[in-house]
């Protein structure tokens, strides 16, 4: 299909040529649907990097996916997976609590004599 007559033409002949390789038809639906995409992370995590790597994610795992099974819904398709995307990164994010630098940041009720071991045993 000629480049011109890609930006006319529907979501599932997108799907079809992509899952063919045509990185036109990629480069189509990206540009499309990023935005969208971008402002459902952005709205969820307030973080423009985070937001923009998350939407790159996506299109990633679109492009990856290429053939595997029909995406019948793209929009929604794209969304769910930007919320994925999100919920995922926050899970992760939630797993590393912050570590005190130093002995004295823990708090010992024996006082100070303990809190090196306290701290080597935090770590």
């Amino acid at each position: 299909m000629a480049p011109e007559n890609l930006y006319i033409a529907d979501d599932a002949k997108l799907l079809l040529l992509l899952s063919q390789g045509d990185k036109p038809a990629f480069d189509t639906l990206y540009n499309k649907y990023w935005k969208q995409v971008y402002n459902a992370a952005y709205k969820r995590l307030n973080d423009i990097e985070r937001a923009q790597d998350i939407a790159q994610d996506v299109f990633v795992q679109l492009w990856v996916r290429g053939s595997k099974s029909p995406i019948e819904n793209l929009p929604a398709y794209l969304l769910v997976a930007a919320r994925n995307g999100v919920f995922k990164y926050m899970e992760k994010e939630s797993r590393y609590a912050a570590l005190p630098e130093t002995a004295q940041e823990i708090e010992s009720p024996l006082g100070r004599a303990d809190a090196n071991v306290l701290h080597d045993e935090f770590l």
